[in-house]
């Protein structure tokens, strides 16, 4: 059987200890606290080898501490054999302390941590091409947050060429979408909070380092994947009659441990998006439900075509309903790892290819800027009138691993969108992906748009013409 190469690990800013012969991979994570206690204990995995290091918060204050507080974890996995595909995971994280990005109840700093967010990224190898996956706790990225002369997403991989050589187009970037996470979309202002500027571009730095951690030391293992139903968990909020309740894992195996598990699945993180705690929501219980069950693995999640997609446990479901999606959809994980596991094999394809295009989606209708005094008291109306009507930019991209194909779209595309490519390509798993490498608001069909729902109101999370839905379609299937 052949194998290939993958490798995730995190970024890491402190001195990394390794212990005997066993190679330690490091995760950066929020502390569980509140921005005013000064040393809180970091929560690890329970393996035998780590040794944590404490660190003061990092907050968005008047007058921020010097640098950004992470603590470092160490954390062992075994040493990896040389005939698995190439395959090991670490988490950055950094601490946050940000302005509440809903609309509802609030636009205010947050006031403490409920529990950590993590940036993973996972590298990829056949042994001549290599793709990095990098995926975050947070709202998404939208290319303008580091200011109007820098592009977020190109400052990234520029840092990422220049560690380990992996040009722009086979670097994804990717959010969970979390909505009770610092506000990273661009819709309102962050002037109130002098440290923003510092924290995003510490921001940048987290992700350069998990890719470069993730690169630098390749191991082998091999692949094996799962799709199943699983039903109840999530609603279409829109009315429309479609959901996307497949849950598709991909499953690294290294002979000594150290196992890999990118999960997708298409479920807005917003059931606590109105509470003043920061969270990765249910993705933050499913991550831990695994990795707990699997000493020495490390949890990757996805987020699917989910513009349209909710939690069954609502958007006011509180801790309980966060707790209660992120068990199930965490067990299910572990059934089909628990499957894969019995049946032992991987992929007899091992091949990593990339492409990313880019193509030009036409706006939605706008009115003129001289209208603007009929949306004086709506701001979020005026914003987008204020954006125009220009086309949009639209970065799309697709990885093969052996096969299994990621579809990364910029935006947040409704989940009919996903289930459209995964009949185009019935011989392949395939992973439809939004928030990806920036973001340009919902991806709507025509039907979304006759109901007049939050998804098409004029605000700056509505960019695009109905039109755009059958664009990108269309490109993938022509690239």
């Amino acid at each position: 059987m052949r194998r290939y190469y993958v490798w995730g690990e995190s970024s890491f800013i402190r001195v990394l200890r390794k212990k005997s012969n066993i190679l330690v991979t490091v995760r950066l994570r929020i502390l569980d606290r509140s921005p005013v206690r000064r040393n809180s204990r970091v929560n690890t995995p329970r393996l035998a080898i780590y040794n944590p290091m404490y660190t003061n918060p990092t907050g968005f204050s008047v007058v921020p501490p010097p640098g950004p507080a992470m603590p470092v974890v160490e954390r062992p996995t075994s040493a990896p054999d040389v005939n698995a595909a190439p395959s090991a995971i670490a988490a950055a994280t950094c601490s946050l302390t940000a302005p509440y990005l809903s609309r509802l109840p609030r636009r205010e700093p947050f006031t403490g941590f409920h529990d950590p967010l993590y940036a993973t990224a996972v590298a990829v190898s056949d042994g001549t091409n290599e793709a990095i996956i990098i995926s975050a706790d947070s709202i998404g990225f939208h290319n303008g947050i580091l200011g109007a002369n820098e592009n977020f997403r190109e400052r990234v991989c520029r840092d990422i060429f220049a560690r380990c050589g992996v040009p722009a187009g086979n670097v994804t970037l990717l959010s969970t979408h979390a909505h009770s996470t610092p506000d990273a979309l661009n819709f309102y202002p962050l002037d109130g909070f002098p440290a923003s500027a510092a924290w995003f571009n510490a921001f940048v730095h987290k992700l350069s380092d998990a890719a470069y951690y993730a690169h630098k030391d390749m191991s082998s293992a091999s692949l094996q994947t799962d799709a199943r139903r699983v039903a109840g968990v999530s609603v279409n909020r829109a009315g429309l009659p479609f959901t996307d309740d497949t849950l598709t894992t991909l499953y690294f195996t290294r002979d000594n441990g150290g196992d890999v598990i990118i999960s997708h699945f298409a479920c807005h993180p917003v059931i606590v998006q109105a509470q003043p705690l920061v969270s990765a929501d249910y993705v933050g219980v499913m991550r831990d439900t695994v990795e707990r069950a699997l000493p020495g693995a490390v949890f990757m999640m996805l987020q699917g075509c989910a513009g349209d997609i909710n939690p069954s446990a609502g958007d006011k479901g509180g801790f309980g309903g966060v707790l209660s999606t992120g068990i199930i959809l965490g067990g299910e994980v572990l059934k089909q790892v628990g499957t894969l596991r019995l049946n032992g094999g991987g992929d007899e394809t091992p091949a990593v290819d990339c492409a990313a295009f880019r193509v030009v989606l036409p706006s939605r209708d706008v009115p003129s800027r001289d209208n603007l005094t009929d949306y004086i008291n709506d701001a979020d109306a005026t914003a987008r009138i204020n954006e125009g009507s220009g086309g949009y930019p639209c970065m799309l991209q697709k990885i093969n691993i052996g096969r299994c194909t990621i579809f990364g779209i910029e935006g947040e595309p409704f989940c009919e969108l996903g289930l459209i490519l995964r009949k185009r390509y019935p011989g392949r798993v395939c992973l439809p992906t939004g928030y990806a490498n920036g973001y340009l608001g919902y991806i709507c069909p025509e039907a979304a748009f006759a109901l007049n729902g939050y998804e098409t109101e004029l605000a700056p999370w509505s960019k695009v013409s109905p039109d755009a839905f059958d664009m990108i379609i269309e490109a993938f299937d022509s690239f």
